[in-house]
């Protein structure tokens, strides 16, 4: 198994003056490029477009900030596909940023951070390296029933879990298929070879379910910590289990 990417984001009552604390921001994000983008947009704009946006140093990573989100995503090198704790010790710090960052803002109650929600998305893949040669024969022949063409190219399948009454566990499972080469038309694949082809699982948690269900929900500082959790857990012990025999489950 390889991790792949990550991705960690907070939603938040909009803030419309959300560019005045660029300078301070910077600070937080000490280990991405200054100067940040600046987006000149006027702050009536829709409170889901971008403000600011940065890189980090070492191109790896890159931060949005909305008037209602922040998000810091992450694409890993091969130095840390197999490591899953040094992935996870990443997010953790870029979690911990975000949430530091809210204060500029004026999110705060009590002195704690206040925001609707956050989540936590996690690309897995697998590969002939992990016993799957062909994901779209894995993939039909344990999540689906009935007569499925056998010409089928690509195939996807979604689901999602509930934890506590709390969070969603939404686990995406597709093929993927990497290419190289050139375009020669653009907008065609002529050109290109396909050089692998892998199983791709998302796992996506979040506390939305608790925002969507109970009256005036607010996160606290721990739920971030809370879905870290999951996520780790879920990618230690239910995904060998959903590779292994096609449960879709969380195992507590």
């Amino acid at each position: 198994m390889k991790i792949r990417s990550g991705s960690f984001n907070i939603v938040f009552p909009n803030v419309a003056n959300m560019r005045e604390n660029l300078f301070n921001l910077e600070k937080v994000f000490s280990n991405f490029m200054p100067p940040f983008n600046l987006i000149p947009i006027p702050n009536e704009a829709p409170p889901e477009f971008p403000r600011i946006t940065a890189t980090s140093k070492n191109g790896h990573s890159q931060l949005m900030v909305s008037g209602n989100n922040v998000q810091v995503t992450t694409m890993f090198d091969s130095h840390f596909w197999n490591d899953l704790a040094s992935c996870f010790s990443y997010m953790e710090d870029m979690r911990d940023k975000i949430l530091a960052s809210l204060s500029l803002f004026g999110l705060e109650r009590e002195n704690m951070p206040a925001f609707y929600y956050s989540g936590l998305n996690m690309q897995t893949e697998f590969s002939s390296e992990d016993g799957i040669d062909d994901p779209v024969s894995f993939i039909v022949g344990h999540f689906f029933k009935g007569n499925i063409s056998p010409d089928i190219k690509d195939i996807a399948f979604r689901t999602t879990l509930t934890v506590d009454d709390t969070y969603f566990i939404n686990v995406e499972i597709s093929n993927h298929r990497y290419l190289e080469g050139t375009q020669i038309v653009p907008g065609s694949l002529y050109g290109t070879k396909e050089t692998s082809h892998t199983l791709a699982v998302s796992i996506d948690i979040n506390d939305r379910l608790a925002f969507n269900t109970k009256n005036a929900y607010f996160s606290t500082k721990d739920t971030p910590q809370r879905i870290f959790e999951l996520s780790r857990k879920f990618i230690t012990d239910s995904l060998p289990v959903l590779i292994e025999r096609g449960d879709i489950n969380y195992v507590k």
